[in-house]
């Protein structure tokens, strides 16, 4: 099973919305590194998303998801925001400074149900 990665950040921001959290891209990164590491457990190692992710400094990261993120602000399903960040030019630099992604409307609860794991796994 292959899950739209657009419905499943609209999922994971709705979600964080719910709880009144705001997500920086690099948290929605390992929300969806998360949802596929618990997939791929539940499901002899395939993940949702089919991406080929690596670690680095941060945590896991892949291309596929920043590209699926920015298309997902960029499409008008969620809202980017910028904010000022605490850390000065010099950390800025090594790409400390994010966008706090905020959820734009929340998404209807047909889409929700239909990406959430089933009960029992």
């Amino acid at each position: 099973m292959r899950v739209d990665p657009v419905k499943l950040i609209q999922f994971i921001v709705c979600q964080a919305t719910e709880f009144g959290a705001s997500l920086s891209p690099i948290r929605v990164v390992k929300f969806l590194y998360l949802a596929d590491l618990y997939h791929a457990r539940e499901n002899k190692g395939e993940t949702l998303t089919k991406w080929p992710w690596k670690f680095v400094y941060f945590g896991p990261y892949c291309s596929e998801s920043i590209t699926a993120l920015n298309d997902t602000v960029k499409d008008g399903f969620i809202d980017a925001k910028s904010f000022e960040s605490k850390y000065d030019d010099k950390e800025m630099e090594k790409g400390t400074a994010v966008q706090s992604v905020q959820q734009r409307e929340v998404i209807p609860k047909k889409l929700a149900q239909s990406i959430k794991p089933k009960a029992g796994r």
